[in-house]
């Protein structure tokens, strides 16, 4: 590849003294000294194995060879050029497509009407979301950005944190006319508790004491699910109490259809970032999104 590299470099030089027809020229195009372009096209002659110019003090002289490869040297150089300038407009145009990976909560609450205001701005980027509630390989999976909440530990991922989700416990006005309203989290036990079954110990609500001590505690439930709608429809439908983020329960709680209990302890808030891969040369369309959702969630 390194041997690849330099046969190019010697070829762009070979076609800059085509273009300008002396060494000195050439080297003033190139940005180097007339030794090293001397040097160069010596160097591509001897990999060749031909003269491809006649040198005189007065001017250059192409060969017979000379005129033949100098048709290729001019093709390859081309369309190395436009390879460069291919590549350089997609990483640097919010063109194609962005993949995007969000639980179905996130897909159904939060993400809607900034896709439709990012994409009013950006018309020709197409956007693929991927509903996934696991942590998902970005690379195998070909995904541009990870919307997801908590703990981040993969280093080889640069995560932005979006916003701070604080969860409340809810349950609809019809559970609590038939049960006793908890006024402790341990009074959790003796209810039906709906479980978001993604992340690390779903069972477990943590909250944090009056007196600022934290408080795990095991919660059980007849319903557990990894769709955070189905638990919320379940809730409003009087089933049980469920633990959710604010972002998901905000409509139902402004309608009344879900009335919050134990507001004097804190649960614990969890943090929402947009995880990329780790690269030298992030794509603009990556870093756009990123600064976006960063500007309107804060």
């Amino acid at each position: 590849m390194r041997l690849l590299m330099s046969l190019l470099a010697y070829f762009e030089t070979y076609v800059a003294v085509l273009k300008t027809g002396s060494f000195t020229d050439a080297a003033k195009l190139l940005k180097m000294s007339k030794p090293v372009v001397s040097k160069q096209i010596s160097a591509l002659e001897k990999r060749l194995g031909v003269q491809l110019l006649h040198r005189t003090t007065r001017q250059l002289q192409l060969t017979e060879a000379g005129k033949t490869f100098a048709q290729y040297a001019q093709n390859i150089v081309a369309t190395a050029f436009e390879a460069e300038q291919s590549v350089q407009t997609v990483q640097n145009e919010l063109k194609g497509s962005l993949r995007i990976a969000a639980s179905e909560s996130l897909a159904m609450t939060v993400l809607p009407k900034l896709l439709t205001d990012f994409q009013q701005a950006h018309p020709q980027l197409q956007i693929d979301i991927m509903i996934s509630g696991d942590f998902v390989d970005l690379l195998s999976e070909g995904i541009d950005i990870a919307l997801r909440m908590g703990t981040m530990d993969d280093s080889s991922l640069i995560a932005r944190r979006l916003l701070t989700c604080h969860f409340h416990v809810f349950a609809a006005p019809s559970y609590w006319e038939s049960n006793e309203i908890p006024k402790h989290p341990t009074d959790l036990k003796n209810h039906n508790c709906l479980i978001y079954s993604q992340g690390p110990q779903p069972d477990r609500w943590k909250f944090k004491e009056e007196n600022g001590d934290n408080l795990s505690l095991k919660v059980e439930g007849n319903l557990r699910s990894g769709h955070g709608q189905l638990l919320l429809d379940a809730t409003i439908n009087g089933q049980g109490v469920m633990m959710a983020p604010t972002y998901l329960v905000n409509d139902a709680f402004n309608q009344r259809k879900l009335i919050p209990v134990l507001e004097d302890y804190k649960l614990q808030a969890v943090g929402l970032y947009a995880l990329y891969p780790y690269s030298k040369f992030v794509p603009k369309k990556t870093t756009t999104f990123v600064s976006f959702l960063v500007d309107r969630l804060n």
